[in-house]
């Protein structure tokens, strides 16, 4: 069975984060083994969420433990997520490392390191504190072989303006920037895959736009109108590593992620879920219509 290492939040009422783990990658056969960076009541956005941040010295313990037990030596992919010191940034860098150097013994025979740089959102932009932020951005997305931002933190990351309703030509000119600089930086010996997530087009559409060495596609599913639930960029995450660790190619994984997304997403609606109700979709998860995608222009 294929083994995921996830570094990110557990948010014990809401589904997101690392604890949305268990319930994407099991449907799929893979084995999930999720370290906490923050333990929380529920998400924020439903007012003060309880719980805490795990200290630095804790975090790095836990990552400690799975070394000594040699799980490291057994990973197929590692995916980080939210952090919120960077002392723990600096662990999971150190982790990582480890992790690359160390015989490979897991099903795959690779290792992947997807990171989701969690910087902010729009509408209201940032919500790291400045040294987190500049943690994760010099330390971790470097040693990624994908990224998946969104809209605002590929801004960020690329240094240029992206707006929320950005269209597709211009996210890709984006993603292909952000390639290159880090294709210059040296640390890792290819640029990493970009995947960027919420990019919408008019009048109903919305989905992610994938760069890689292969070429760029856009996956796209129906745009639902009214709230909805959050979490969708950590299950994009998720689906897109669990179903490339399946076998897929690039592609059929993003087509297969956004899918997942979307049939999510409607069902949420449905039922008006106030959360993601991946519980309820078990079976589905590993079934999940694939959304339409388009190959774009060749750079």
């Amino acid at each position: 069975m294929p083994l995921v290492i996830v570094l990110s939040s557990h948010v014990a009422a809401s589904r997101v984060g690392g604890g949305l783990a268990p319930y994407v990658l099991a449907p799929l056969a893979i084995d999930p083994i999720v370290v906490p960076t923050v333990v929380l009541g529920r998400h924020p956005g439903w007012g003060p969420p309880g719980g805490g941040t795990v200290s630095d010295a804790m975090f790095a313990s836990q990552l400690d433990t799975l070394v000594a037990q040699g799980l490291h030596r057994l990973a197929d992919a590692i995916l980080t997520g939210y952090f919120a010191s960077p002392g723990q940034v600096a662990s999971a860098r150190a982790f990582i490392s480890t992790t690359r150097a160390a015989p490979r013994e897991g099903i795959s025979g690779a290792l992947s390191v997807v990171v989701d740089p969690i910087l902010g959102d729009w509408p209201n932009g940032g919500y790291l504190r400045s040294d987190v932020a500049g943690a994760l951005c010099t330390e971790l997305v470097p040693e990624a072989d994908l990224l998946t931002p969104n809209l605002y933190e590929l801004g960020v990351l690329s240094g240029r303006e992206i707006a929320a309703d950005a269209p597709p030509e211009v996210v890709l000119a984006a993603a292909r920037a952000l390639r290159a600089s880090l294709a210059l930086g040296g640390i890792r010996s290819r640029a990493p895959g970009v995947l960027v997530t919420s990019v919408r087009v008019p009048p109903d559409r919305i989905g992610a736009l994938q760069v890689d060495d292969t070429g760029a596609s856009l996956a796209l599913t129906p745009e639902l109108s009214g709230p909805q639930p959050r979490g969708t960029g950590d299950l994009l995450a998720l689906s897109r590593v669990g179903w490339a660790l399946k076998g897929l190619s690039a592609r059929q994984a993003l087509q297969a992620a956004v899918g997942t997304v979307g049939m999510v997403l409607e069902a949420a609606q449905r039922w008006s879920a106030p959360e993601l109700p991946v519980a309820a979709l078990h079976a589905q998860m590993a079934q999940p219509p694939w959304a339409r995608t388009e190959d774009l222009a060749p750079k």
